[in-house]
């Protein structure tokens, strides 16, 4: 069935669809919001590093979920350069 049909028939009558497709939506919403706070999550702390303080990390980080692998690997890279920063110092 292509698009067009399908469309009509939402607009036609087809009111379990509409109601599944309004479920989509807000499911989408809310994985939206969340993907939303991650960026700014991980964006608080890039800016932070950025400032100098590489002390800064991402902490109760979602095992599963949007962002949980980037915040992961930001982690890893300021502690990787905190450690190449603090090597040189101690010697």
């Amino acid at each position: 069935m292509s698009l067009f049909k399908r469309a009509g028939k939402l607009v036609t009558g087809g009111g379990a669809d509409v109601a599944k497709l309004e479920a989509r939506i807000a499911e989408l919403e809310a994985e939206c919001r969340q993907s939303d706070a991650a960026i700014q999550r991980i964006e608080k702390v890039c800016l932070a590093a950025a400032a100098g303080d590489l002390e800064a990390r991402l902490i109760d980080i979602p095992e599963d979920g949007p962002g949980a692998q980037s915040m992961h690997a930001l982690n890893h890279l300021l502690d990787m350069t905190d450690a190449s920063c603090v090597k040189p110092a101690a010697r």
